[in-house]
């Protein structure tokens, strides 16, 4: 039978009839990729895996990517966010080391733990030298 582009193929044990979820088969001539209910429902909702179920024909998610829009564009986000913090934590390494005292074994600056995910918005880019500390007591992950 046909195996999910998504998993391939690994969410198929249990599930549908025959202990085999359902797996939905392009239905763009010359197309023949497939993605199975598990993975639909799984990264897109139950909705999503309902509305391929009724749809005739169903074009998968390469031939027709719009259902897909929302994630891309969170996935580009967040991308986007990590790349912005991984830059701040750079620059405020490098003004770690270049406060260093010469001759002196430096090692890396502490480090900042993200407590939540208000942290991540709060990300400092030195107004308080780098040294801001994110709420809460740093070692739980709750404030």
């Amino acid at each position: 039978g046909e195996v999910c582009v998504w998993c391939a193929g690994l969410n198929h044990t249990g599930g549908g009839e025959g202990g085999e979820p359902d797996v939905f088969l392009c239905d763009a001539g010359g197309c023949g990729r497939a993605v199975c209910e598990r993975c639909i429902r799984s990264n897109l909702g139950g909705e999503a895996a309902d509305a391929v179920r009724e749809a005739d024909p169903w074009l998968c998610y390469v031939c027709e990517p719009a259902p897909l829009a929302r994630l891309a564009k969170r996935c580009a986000a967040l991308v986007a966010r990590r790349n912005k913090i991984s830059l701040k934590r750079s620059r405020r390494e490098a003004r770690w080391h270049a406060a260093a005292p010469a001759g002196r074994g430096v090692s890396d600056p502490p480090s900042r733990a993200f407590t939540s995910s208000q942290d991540l918005d709060d990300v400092d880019d030195g107004a308080a030298g780098g040294a801001a500390l994110p709420a809460g007591d740093g070692r739980t992950g709750a404030d």
